[in-house]
């Protein structure tokens, strides 16, 4: 069954809520210290919110895992969802950057957000894109405006 767990920062006192169908809690932190590693020193794996948890202290192993619950996979999500935010709400600091819900109202809001805070990054890839894919493009449109003007 799977397990919603919170990995805590003695250092910072940051926290991070997450949940896991592993067996062993300790192979899960192990995963995320493995993930924070191989970001550090350069190696993309991804961009993941726990590793803010482990920035600021005197090493990954200042962080310690714990078990919060054990849940059906069916309400997974809905509690890892509740914990975030209740944690939140006694003021802990939670650096979870996304709720385990997705939402396509709150994916089109955080998008929005990032393009404010840097619109030059996504014109460049938009023209990126563009000149990488002109050919395809402008076939697209082309029987895109025959299509219309057979209408």
């Amino acid at each position: 069954m799977p397990h919603i767990y919170c990995i805590f920062n003695e250092t910072n006192n940051n926290i991070y809520i997450g949940s896991t169908s592993m067996l062993y809690l300790s192979m899960r932190l192990a995963q995320h210290r493995y993930y924070y590693r191989k970001n550090k020193a350069g190696i993309s794996v991804g961009r993941y919110s726990s590793e803010k948890v482990f920035e600021d202290s005197l090493g990954e192993y200042d962080c310690y895992i714990a078990d919060i619950a054990e849940v059906s996979k069916e309400e997974r999500t809905q509690v890892e969802s509740f914990f975030i935010k209740h944690f939140k709400e006694q003021g802990f600091d939670v650096v979870n950057e996304n709720d385990s819900i997705y939402s396509p109202e709150r994916y089109k809001q955080k998008r929005a957000e990032d393009y404010k805070k840097n619109p030059n990054k996504y014109k460049l890839r938009s023209a990126q894109y563009y000149y990488e894919n002109k050919d395809v493009i402008l076939k697209k449109a082309k029987k895109k405006y025959q299509e219309s003007k057979k209408l």
